[in-house]
């Protein structure tokens, strides 16, 4: 999640005797207290050839994206209630477009500083009221409801004289201002939960029901799905997109692909080059191990099952807004997809999908250590197939021990290593060392999960078995969770966790 920041009044303190109280208290403060405040906590090592200015640079970036992951898992914790309350037509579709979109504004940031020359190592404290920030955010959405109003009506004056092609754009576009705003009413549900959300001017259902009278035509085929859902792209959006990275399609709101994921991503890139002129980029040719992505947009989506129709949503996003521009949706029948022999479920979802949300429970919230992970695909809607190569790399902004477990497709798990990183190796790109190449010969392939943990403290040791060269875990996911993350979840620590996961596939005949 990334903030875009507009500052109000700067509260500075630099190089204190005393260690603040946000200090001592890693990252809690009673001055500021979670009711009323929204807080960050960033940390940047010291190292001999860095400027005081880039230190401060980056612990003042840190601690804005540990203010953003503290609204993140707010907005998490409260986004079922929220599709309850609304009555949200595509559930799933729901928690994709809050994660889509994912750039907070937050006004009247302040921040304070300490510096610890003994141990090396730079602290910034933000912080805003909520007040502010959820004022901010009414405004927005009033600002945004009445724009959304007044297309709706430009809309209806466009198909009652005849000009569908005009009422389809209004229309397209009608649904992508609504579904930025999604984010916004989780938002402040989560900060007020209290206080019911503004209903939009114009429900989700009123838009698809006009546009399904203007566009008729049922998709048959899956040719005929990437055609319709490229024609609404085009028309949505006011010239073609260059430098976009398709992703396959997730099952649900889980981080889980399927056959169906990985062939319908080719042949709608193909609708989409051929027919929307859109310029686009494979994941291979993305630099990601530098953290800037050389690709300007991405597009991702979600699909479900109800009855006998599978549904689809795709989100078209600016990378360096991190803003959702366009947005699509369509409905085939299953039996569509079953006829061309593809797995519209992913590999023992059922079970997968359990793990995911065992791992979900106590999850580890970052909190002053800044853990990046990402592979030389990114770090989203990752698939490989037999053959590929994937690369691990990560990052962390202090010194700390590193865990990596890697949880395989058949339900065991291994041990890589754990790793003290010292000051000299942090804020640098480090390389997991492990030729990763995806393999279903002695193992079947499906939904594996890459499991990273960062702490002070050293980890408490996992109990092991030594089988062909990997260190396979003999305790239980629940045991493996309990010492990845602490044996004791309230005391005070910097810890942080990633999860990466990774759908892996024979390669297509």
């Amino acid at each position: 999640m990334f903030l875009r920041i507009f500052l109000g009044c700067w509260l500075m303190t630099s190089s204190l005797l005393a260690q603040p109280d946000w200090v001592k208290g890693k990252g809690t403060s009673p001055r500021f207290p979670h009711a009323k405040f929204l807080t960050g906590l960033g940390i940047a090592t010291w190292h001999k050839d860095s400027s005081e200015a880039a230190i401060a640079r980056q612990a003042y970036a840190a601690a804005q994206k540990d203010l953003a992951e503290q609204v993140r898992v707010q907005i998490q914790s409260t986004s079922e209630s929220f599709k309850q309350q609304t009555g949200q037509e595509f559930s799933s579709s729901y928690q994709a477009l809050v994660t889509a979109n994912s750039q907070l504004e937050v006004v009247g940031l302040q921040k304070e500083t300490y510096h610890d020359r003994k141990q090396k190592l730079f602290y910034t404290w933000v912080y805003a009221p909520k007040q502010d920030v959820i004022a901010n955010y009414q405004r927005k959405l009033g600002q945004a409801n009445q724009q959304l109003k007044d297309k709706f009506a430009q809309a209806k004056r466009y198909a009652e004289s005849g000009q569908k092609a005009e009422a389809e754009q209004q229309l397209l576009h009608c649904r992508t201002l609504l579904s930025q705003q999604a984010p916004w009413q989780a938002l402040l549900l989560s900060l007020q939960p209290s206080v019911a959300s503004a209903e939009p001017s114009v429900a989700l259902s009123k838009i698809e029901e006009a546009l399904h009278q203007l566009i008729s035509e049922r998709a048959n085929s899956l040719d005929d799905l990437a055609y319709g859902l490229a024609y609404q792209l085009k028309q949505s959006l006011d010239e073609p997109l260059q430098r976009v990275v398709i992703s396959p399609l997730l099952y649900r709101e889980s981080e889980m692909a399927s056959s169906f994921s990985y062939f319908f991503r080719d042949r709608l890139e193909q609708e989409l080059i051929q027919y929307a002129d859109w310029q686009t980029m494979r994941l291979d040719d993305v630099q990601f191990n530098q953290g800037s992505p050389t690709m300007r947009y991405t597009l991702r989506g979600i699909y479900e099952v109800s009855g006998d129709q599978l549904y689809l949503s795709l989100f078209v996003k600016d990378v360096f807004a991190q803003q959702v521009i366009s947005m699509a949706t369509a409905r085939l029948d299953i039996a569509v997809v079953e006829s061309a022999q593809l797995a519209y479920l992913p590999v023992r979802y059922e079970q997968n999908a359990a793990e995911q949300q065992q791992m979900e429970i106590y999850e580890v919230a970052d909190n002053g250590i800044d853990l990046e992970v990402w592979t030389n695909k990114g770090d989203k809607a990752l698939v490989f197939t037999e053959g590929e190569r994937m690369n691990v790399f990560f990052r962390v902004n202090m010194p700390c021990h590193v865990r990596f477990v890697y949880h395989l497709a058949d339900g065991r798990r291994v041990h890589f290593f754990d790793q003290y990183l010292t000051a000299d190796q942090v804020g640098k790109p480090q390389e997991l060392p492990y030729d990763f190449i995806c393999d279903c010969t002695d193992a079947p392939c499906g939904i594996e999960t890459l499991q990273i943990n960062a702490q002070e403290e050293a980890f408490t040791p996992l109990a092991t078995q030594d089988v062909g060269g990997y260190r396979f875990i003999t305790e239980d996911l629940s045991s493996i969770l309990q010492k990845n993350r602490g044996m004791k979840q309230d005391e005070p620590m910097y810890r942080a966790e990633q999860r990466l996961v990774i759908t892996t596939m024979e390669k297509p005949s």
